[in-house]
């Protein structure tokens, strides 16, 4: 396994307090569920952080993963933006530099990119900082209850994707899943 048994066991916790018997029986097959105790590397505990907007989310996330790649030019990282499609995340990255992950970006060439949940899945990085973790977002306010378990399967999805250390934050209120 890429993750630590941290991350691991967190994202599990998230999809087995959020699935029924039914919705395993019904759910994407092309998502592989990690056991936690499989995983044979430990690290730091995933870190819930709150901020006071969710711009000051993104700065402090950008500023983390910066100085991270300035201390190790291998380092690559990703921030997540929950709540946002790829298509919202394309202004975010003109405004902060960042190139946004999607079909057509080689994010090994890349020490940070952008993305929103969904387009996160089939990438790894060092590091993952998922912003606008918030109450209502995770899952969206609304949402149909037998829908509840994609919105847990595409946030399963995008913490695996950190394979050493895992942020995840929220300005107001924090989703329940946390």
């Amino acid at each position: 396994y890429r993750n630590t048994r941290q991350i691991l066991l967190l994202a599990y916790q998230v999809l087995m307090n959020n699935f029924s018997e039914e919705q395993f029986s019904v759910a994407d097959d092309a998502l592989e569920i990690l056991e936690p105790q499989y995983a044979n590397r430990s690290l730091s505990e995933p870190l819930l952080l709150k901020a006071n907007s969710l711009s000051e989310e993104i700065t402090y996330a950008k500023k983390h993963l910066e100085d991270l790649c300035a201390q190790n030019l291998n380092q690559n990282g990703c921030i997540v933006f929950a709540g946002y499609k790829n298509t919202e995340i394309r202004e975010y990255s003109k405004i902060l530099g960042i190139p946004v992950l999607d079909g057509n970006l080689n994010p090994l060439n890349e020490p940070i990119v952008i993305s929103d949940l969904e387009q996160a899945k089939g990438y790894e990085f060092d590091t993952v900082i998922i912003v606008n973790c918030e109450a209502g977002i995770l899952p969206q306010t609304g949402i149909h209850e037998d829908e509840i378990y994609r919105s847990a399967c595409q946030f399963y999805v995008a913490m695996t994707r950190a394979k050493n250390d895992l942020y995840l934050s929220y300005h107001d209120t924090p989703s329940d899943w946390l």
